[in-house]
């Protein structure tokens, strides 16, 4: 089920009466029984595999905890992670290498290379396991309500991937509907929905359009394609944490926030602590720092940089392209620490203009990168970096896409970082009467067809 279809719009309310007329000992099941339907409304099978990565990792923490020798220790939690990423691996990568990933969404092979959601419940699994392991977390005995932290449905399909640490104690003492927590929560939603259906959606049908042409481009049709997108794929997938956010805040669960202000950081590093965070920090913590155990040199250090960020490059999908995504921001990050201080960004950040130049070069540097990021073919990439370096000669940028639309289409991107700047006013009519604006745009603008959020496919 997703969250801009009128299923959801159906089921959340009632979700919502169920768990009001609940009694605190019962809430957790009302959310536990609720976060099942959601993930199996589509398609049913699904939920075999979030019941597998589930007992796997319940077991395996149960068996972790009394077991006292550290070869027995590793060993579990070992063996249980194999399995983990094993089938994350047979999904996510073996099955589209095989064959599957040109199979049409409507095909049954699809679906099974495809389980949406599993790169998220898999993470989230797999680092509560390891924080038992390491004695950080405690082992949750009731398997039903470890169940309800893998499954719970406002992050379950793609995040923001919380922690058990951080979601565990508030999944065991829910508290019951709150005023504050629903009128905070409908704003976000609001705020969610405008993003994606809004901004996100119409940015698509442009994008899609200049991406789909197979001629010659031109430099700044890439150009232009390239801003519309970075501005789409942030409205698409931090749209979707927003309505997860304040779907969460409805029951008085507090999520982990996904984003801030990403394209206004003045470097990499800044940005990957900013865009989709949840899974910067879980590489970080479960991969980059025990690489870095006991090494002292830098270039060691630099390497597992390098490693990490080819990790985050193919968790987002098995396409070559993705790698190559990985290897670029690493390298990036990697030439920055090489070079601060003595770069002259370290005097730039001293003045309010250096600091903006950094951002608009950061920027800059950030769309160069998202051509392996919003095209999955190596021959429509290279005609994308052709275009860049060598069309500039050809202004045509709509070829073809109708002027209306385009003209409305930037309209609403600067209504988009208009309404964003002014959503930071902690003034609550601000927000009410933005929030009305919101819905006022998404009926007059909103685009009707349920459009997949981007994140869906990792």
């Amino acid at each position: 089920m997703s969250f801009n279809s009128w299923q959801y719009l159906v089921f959340l309310p009632v979700v919502l009466l169920l768990f009001s007329v609940s009694d605190r000992d019962n809430r957790w099941k009302i959310l536990l029984l609720s976060s099942y339907l959601f993930y199996t409304f589509s398609v049913p099978w699904y939920s075999l595999l979030l019941i597998t990565s589930t007992s796997v990792t319940w077991l395996a923490a149960l068996q972790i905890e009394k077991t006292t020798l550290k070869f027995k220790r590793k060993l579990v939690l070992a063996v249980a992670l194999a399995i983990e990423f094993g089938i994350l691996a047979t999904f996510k990568y073996l099955l589209p290498f095989i064959g599957f990933n040109n199979m049409t969404g409507n095909n049954l092979f699809y679906a099974v290379a495809l389980p949406v959601g599993i790169s998220f419940y898999t993470f989230k699994s797999a680092g509560y396991l390891t924080d038992v392991y390491r004695g950080t977390q405690q082992t949750e005995k009731n398997l039903l309500k470890y169940a309800l932290f893998v499954s719970y449905f406002p992050q379950l399909i793609a995040g923001p991937i919380d922690r058990a640490s951080h979601l565990m104690p508030q999944l065991n003492n829910i508290p019951g509907l709150q005023q504050k927590n629903l009128v905070r929560g409908l704003e976000r939603i609001i705020w969610g929905f405008f993003k994606k259906v809004v901004i996100a959606d119409n940015i698509r049908s442009f994008t899609e359009h200049s991406l789909s042409l197979q001629e010659d481009y031109s430099g700044i049709q890439v150009y232009i394609t390239l801003l519309l997108f970075s501005i789409q794929i942030l409205a698409d997938f931090s749209g979707y944490c927003d309505i997860a956010l304040g779907t969460s805040m409805l029951f008085g669960i507090k999520l982990s926030e996904n984003f801030n202000r990403p394209y206004l950081k003045t470097s990499i590093s800044a940005f990957w602590n900013s865009w989709n965070l949840t899974l910067t920090h879980w590489v970080r913590d479960y991969i980059y720092y025990p690489l870095n155990k006991g090494i002292f040199s830098k270039w060691k250090i630099y390497f597992n940089t390098f490693i990490t960020f080819l990790i985050i490059g193919i968790w987002h999908g098995p396409s070559l392209n993705f790698v190559y995504f990985g290897l670029y921001n690493g390298i990036i990050v990697i030439a920055e620490h090489i070079l601060n201080p003595s770069s002259l960004n370290y005097y730039l950040r001293k003045t309010n203009a250096g600091k903006w130049l950094l951002v608009f070069k950061n920027y800059h540097v950030i769309l160069i990168g998202t051509v392996l990021f919003c095209s999955s073919e190596s021959a429509k990439t290279r005609a994308l970096y052709n275009g860049l370096l060598n069309g500039w000669n050809n202004t045509d940028i709509l070829r073809g896409f109708p002027i209306f639309d385009f003209a409305l289409i930037i309209a609403l991107s600067f209504s988009f970082a208009l309404i964003s700047y002014l959503r930071l006013s902690k003034k609550a009519t601000t927000r009410i009467a933005l929030s009305v604006l919101a819905l006022v745009m998404i009926y007059l603008f909103g685009v009707g067809e349920n459009t997949a959020f981007y994140y869906f496919q990792f």
